[in-house]
């Protein structure tokens, strides 16, 4: 992987203030409940469920409870339910989820064709580890040491915490056991325009969008992804749920929509991964 110098980027701002930003926006399903809410003016539970069938009712109920502790969901009582919406601190992430979704189309072609919330969460799956954006960061400035990121650090997670970030293809290391030196791959220093961008939303800044049009990659990607999903749908029989007051679906619909729809959803193959830099759990066991 190379690992050549380029010219120092800008300083990430309270590196622990990014980390906290990261974290409330990538945990599974965040981007999904975020962008189906965006795309109408406020959603009942049950339209945002019936929106996003593969998340069960339980998990649907406490990611929008987080979202809401976190100023990214507004809730409102209407007449006989209660109506979800984004926030002004929400709808500023545009930007954010925009430059997660092309890193992921660049730098992960093998996963397959990926919806766009898809997409961005891979990005930020490996962001939400704690002290991640902090290792990141300092490898942004150049190589370093282990005892240089004691410095970002706890001393007791120093392994665990590196060996994440390789095994998501983030860093390298070269040297000898005792010696190493740490290094952003190629994939690792791309994610720059994503962490200055969590900078900016973090601390209220203005934040400018990925690309003012869709690049190539992004474009082919997401046709990709809508075509997949549709040759998909083909010789699937999705049940068609009433999902009125009146027809409540019976568990056994619920499940059988819900089999259904993550087969459209997540046909692709993941990537490979590298190697653990030590004996550990997977990265999806650590997720906090």
């Amino acid at each position: 992987m190379t690992t050549a110098t380029l010219a120092t980027p800008p300083t990430i701002h309270r590196p622990s203030r990014v980390q906290q930003a990261a974290e409330q926006i990538a945990p599974r399903w965040h981007v999904w409940i975020l962008q189906s809410l965006g795309r109408d003016q406020g959603m009942t539970w049950t339209g945002l469920h019936g929106a996003l069938p593969m998340i069960d009712q339980g998990t649907l109920t406490r990611r929008l409870q987080t979202l809401a502790d976190h100023g990214l969901v507004n809730r409102s009582a209407g007449d006989d339910h209660t109506v979800y919406t984004l926030t002004g601190k929400a709808r500023a992430l545009e930007p954010v989820l925009e430059h997660a979704e092309t890193w992921t189309r660049t730098h992960r072609p093998g996963a397959g064709p990926l919806s766009r919330a898809q997409a961005a969460e891979e990005a930020l799956a490996p962001l939400s580890f704690s002290y991640a954006t902090s290792v990141l960061a300092r490898l942004r400035q150049g190589s370093a040491s282990r005892p240089d990121l004691f410095q970002v650090l706890p001393v007791g997670s120093v392994s665990g915490r590196l060996a994440t970030l390789e095994e998501y293809g983030l860093i390298t290391r070269t040297g000898t056991r005792r010696q190493y030196q740490y290094h952003l791959t190629d994939a690792g220093r791309a994610l720059g325009p994503l962490l200055d961008a969590l900078d900016d939303w973090a601390h209220g800044r203005p934040t400018a969008s990925g690309q003012t049009a869709a690049s190539p990659a992004l474009a082919a990607g997401r046709a990709a992804g809508a075509t997949a999903v549709a040759a998909s749908a083909a010789p699937e029989t999705v049940p068609v749920v009433d999902q009125s007051r009146a027809a409540r679906p019976s568990r056994a619909e619920v499940a059988q929509l819900r089999q259904a729809t993550t087969r459209l959803v997540f046909s692709h193959k993941p990537a490979p991964q590298p190697a653990p830099l030590i004996p550990s759990t997977t990265p999806a066991a650590r997720r906090r």
